[in-house]
């Protein structure tokens, strides 16, 4: 089973890394960062292609070099919080980009494929996202709502594939947002591992076009 793992060079993605080559699957790696993709890649010995799937032509053409995926874990995004007053069109722009538009340009290069091989798409939402706000995240909610909504309508309109939305209900426990956040308590976080323990218990499942899993610290 060939997994493509996109955002493969942010720091949640060595958890499902390894989780799904346990599992039996071949990950193939995708992010921007060429350098420290490069890196993941021969740390664990996977084929990757440095990509912003953001830009639709990008993801096309990482459907063309990867026919034969059987699922897709979609980790790419990225965070942003601050005021609506304070808030100016770029990070609109930013988090539309790196949240939104990479799932939507992801998924609709590689559905063709996927329907075929009758495989899975997992997208990342949010607790911000599922509860449709919260303080100073306007960007980062509604980009994450729409997270929710994409995969929503994907599950009606391809019965045939299997399509999952994970909801990671607390901050994730990462070098990144340590570093952000320093004056919190990290024992109170989500550990990488459970989230890609959960896509992996929620794929094995028999049956539904759509699972939403909201996983909490413990």
């Amino acid at each position: 089973m060939r997994v493509l793992i996109t955002g493969a060079s942010g720091g949640v993605a060595p958890a499902f890394i390894e989780a799904f080559r346990e599992a039996g699957a071949e990950p193939v790696l995708v992010g921007r960062n060429q350098e420290a993709l490069r890196a993941r890649a021969e740390k664990y010995g996977l084929p990757y292609h440095v990509a912003d799937l953001a830009d639709p032509q990008a993801a096309r053409a990482l459907a063309g070099a990867e026919p034969e995926v059987d699922g897709v874990v979609h980790l790419a995004g990225g965070f942003a919080a601050a005021p609506l007053r304070e808030s100016g069109p770029e990070l609109l722009e930013r988090m539309l980009g790196a949240n939104l538009k990479t799932l939507y340009h992801t998924a609709r290069a590689f559905l063709p494929a996927l329907v075929r091989r009758r495989g899975f798409l997992v997208g990342v939402s949010a607790a911000a996202g599922y509860r449709c706000g919260g303080k100073n995240l306007a960007a980062y909610a509604a980009t994450k709502a729409g997270v929710l909504a994409l995969l929503r309508s994907l599950a009606e309109e391809e019965p045939e594939l299997r399509v999952l939305a994970l909801v990671p209900m607390a901050a994730i426990d990462t070098p990144a947002n340590r570093r952000a956040m320093p004056e919190a308590d990290p024992g109170r976080w989500i550990q990488p591992r459970a989230l890609a323990e959960a896509a992996l218990s929620a794929l094995r499942l028999e049956g539904g076009r759509l699972r939403e899993v909201l996983v909490y610290p413990g």
